[in-house]
């Protein structure tokens, strides 16, 4: 998962360290206990104070989602003790978590801004338990390996969230979306290359006003990549004009073409921690043709394995 003290750590770093060849039990204990500890309060407290009614109608306590934030403390917690080993670990974990996710809201069980509440309370809780730990234990984590962008085939693991800009055509609108993606990318020169996503999103029908049901689809993209490594070695630039087409399914109560185009226009910032991992953030635009085309903005987030 995304490593806030990676990300940061990597912004600091001026000289180059080795990893740490073992990791001491007691501050291993205590990071990962802390970040269970914190995530159940957070959680919990959250999910009682705020009282919204689950898309299946079956309680008021939807937001944010437990199995999220579990999943994603989970994956977090795996990437921080073992992303030196392999980055299959992390983006491994971080595909798991997703899958929890969209099993949520496919499930009708809860809202994608539920899931995406629960995402980022299991990173923040991670952030915070290795926060602690680190005050308790100063050094006794690994260092950051020697690392540069280099323009190589990768793999992305990608967490998104989509905020629709439009409604789909008579009194039907969307609303916060949730999108998860393994994105393959393959250099052809220095600068430019191609790239393929699947991905899987979930968002929220709406007809005057009242919540109908969900609309899931499966898609698939190809499109163009460009990369520019910056002048810090550990960070990179890319942009993607990625067109494809979306199976539709779910829907229910509204008229939905069971296929759809899409296209999505994004650019990303990129940090490698090792050789063979990178963590990066993406914000892009993205079109959807629905009953009308739907327009809307995204964010996510992203880990890569680097060959």
């Amino acid at each position: 998962m995304l490593s806030l003290s990676l990300f940061f750590g990597a912004a600091a770093s001026t000289t180059v360290d080795s990893i740490t060849p073992g990791r001491k039990v007691a501050p291993m204990i205590v990071r990962i206990g802390s970040s269970a500890a914190i995530n159940l309060a957070l959680t919990e407290a959250l999910k009682s104070s705020v009282h919204e009614m689950r898309p299946d109608r079956h309680d008021n306590h939807s937001w944010p989602s437990r199995h999220t934030s579990w999943a994603f403390t989970a994956a977090s917690v795996l990437s921080h003790e073992l992303y030196d080993r392999s980055a299959w670990w992390v983006v491994g974990s971080h595909t798991v978590a997703n899958a929890v996710a969209l099993q949520r809201t496919f499930s009708n069980r809860h809202f994608p801004k539920d899931i995406l509440g629960g995402a980022a309370v299991g990173l923040v809780s991670t952030e915070l338990g290795y926060f602690i730990s680190g005050l308790i234990f100063p050094d006794s984590g690994p260092a950051l390996e020697n690392a540069t962008d280099e323009w190589l085939p990768s793999l992305d693991a990608t967490t998104s969230a989509i905020f629709p800009l439009s409604g789909i055509g008579d009194g039907a609108s969307v609303r916060t979306g949730y999108a998860a993606g393994l994105r393959f990318s393959i250099p052809c020169s220095d600068n430019w290359g191609f790239a393929a996503n699947f991905s899987m999103n979930s968002l929220p029908i709406y007809v005057n006003g009242s919540y109908t049901s969900m609309l899931n689809s499966g898609g698939l993209s190809l499109g163009a990549v460009g990369h520019w490594s910056l002048p810090s070695a550990r960070w990179g630039a890319e942009a993607r004009l990625m067109p494809g087409i979306a199976r539709n399914f779910g829907g229910k109560g509204v008229d939905v073409p069971g296929w759809s185009f899409t296209l999505d226009v994004t650019g990303t910032a990129t940090c490698a921690i090792t050789p063979s991992f990178t963590i990066g953030a993406e914000a892009g635009y993205y079109l959807r043709t629905l009953r009308h085309t739907m327009n809307a903005l995204t964010v996510s987030i992203l880990t890569r394995i680097r060959f």
